[in-house]
């Protein structure tokens, strides 16, 4: 759309979309998925595609999202476009990835560990802190807060005798926690501002859903609504579309909402992140949904100083909210994320529920 190539050279190869490549002049536009599983149910087609892509000396290989090229399932197709790529180029807001059990990284820096992560790729060219980031003005200024949600009386007894995932349903689904992102999303819409909420698991997303009404829509993925109906690719982009044009007040988000989302919208200002298990990158991700900032490009005779100042003039401020439940794993979880924030040059301040309760009443 904003390029000058040719549409017979372009091949967009996805699960909707398996256009055939031009092997003279092809620029290809695929998925991490598409080719790095070599499964018996791939049709013939598709076979014959891969066979190219993973043969063809490219010109250029660029890798959106990079940190992903790391995970065990993607890593052997990577390896296989470096070898025959003349140039490789990598992109993430997040290069970082959590550590195995039993990995020794004694003496080195955290810079240096996730080099080494990558560095089959290539070396690092450019890398700047999220807080360097907001001080040009260049990305929203968000502020963090973790919200301490105490299980109830009755819910801790429940916490207590349950096992295995009904333990995480117990500890993320309590009534001090849904009352906490009530409140959050209320006092939120008092002043005309919208938002996100992340979710590990449908459930959550429909609890959280019914609780906040007709302006509220679940993002998910494949066939997760079950009978309620499967939820495309399209039918989340529609979501969103409709999210950036003021038609609804929240997305309440599975992790397939966590990165790569054109969400624009002004009055977008908050997420709430109701239980979260993830690694780092997808914290980081999540925080980043609320990061976009108008862009201001630079006038006829404009310093670059005067730019930056006008920047910050109109930088978006925002508000980042994990709400965890103390002696649970959710604490664990939160103190990985911490980590990653902490890298990032994001500090954090603790309100405690009733707190919470005081401020919204």
């Amino acid at each position: 759309e904003h390029s000058t190539v040719q549409d017979s050279h372009l091949c967009v190869y996805s699960s909707e979309t398996k256009a055939q490549p031009n092997r003279l002049l092809c620029y290809m536009v695929t998925t991490y998925n598409m080719f790095s599983v070599t499964t018996a149910n791939r049709s013939p087609a598709t076979k014959l595609v891969r066979r190219y892509v993973t043969t063809t000396k490219w010109d250029l290989v660029v890798l959106d999202e990079v940190h992903h090229s790391a995970a065990d399932t993607y890593k052997p197709l990577i390896e296989t476009l470096v070898h025959n790529s003349k140039r490789i180029l990598g992109f993430t807001g997040t290069l970082c990835r959590g550590e195995p059990a039993g990995t020794s990284t004694s003496g080195l820096s955290r810079e240096e560990i996730q080099a080494q992560k990558f560095d089959f790729i290539g070396q690092v060219l450019y890398s700047r802190t999220c807080t360097e980031l907001e001080n040009e003005g260049l990305i929203a200024k968000v502020r963090r807060m973790e919200i301490s949600t105490r299980l109830t009386p009755d819910f801790e007894v429940a916490h207590q005798e349950v096992q295995g995932s009904c333990k995480k349903y117990v500890e993320s689904l309590h009534p001090r926690k849904l009352n906490a992102v009530w409140m959050l999303v209320r006092m939120h819409s008092a002043i005309g501002e919208i938002g996100m909420i992340f979710v590990n698991h449908l459930l959550h997303a429909k609890i959280v859903q019914r609780m906040l009404g007709d302006r509220c829509e679940t993002l998910s993925g494949g066939n997760a609504h079950g009978s309620e109906g499967v939820h495309t690719a399209e039918a989340n982009a529609d979501i969103v579309n409709r999210f950036n044009r003021g038609e609804i007040d929240v997305i309440v988000s599975t992790p397939v909402g966590g990165e790569g989302l054109d969400v624009h919208n002004a009055r977008f200002r908050y997420v709430i992140v109701v239980d979260a298990h993830g690694g780092q990158a997808p914290a980081s991700q999540k925080l980043g949904r609320l990061s976009r900032t108008p862009r201001l490009p630079v006038q006829p005779g404009e310093s670059r100083d005067d730019q930056r100042r006008r920047r910050l003039a109109t930088q978006k401020e925002g508000a980042y909210y994990e709400v965890v439940t103390p002696d649970t794993e959710e604490v664990n979880a939160a103190n990985a994320r911490h980590e990653q924030f902490r890298h990032d040059g994001y500090d954090y301040c603790s309100l405690e529920y009733a707190e919470l309760v005081t401020q919204a009443t």
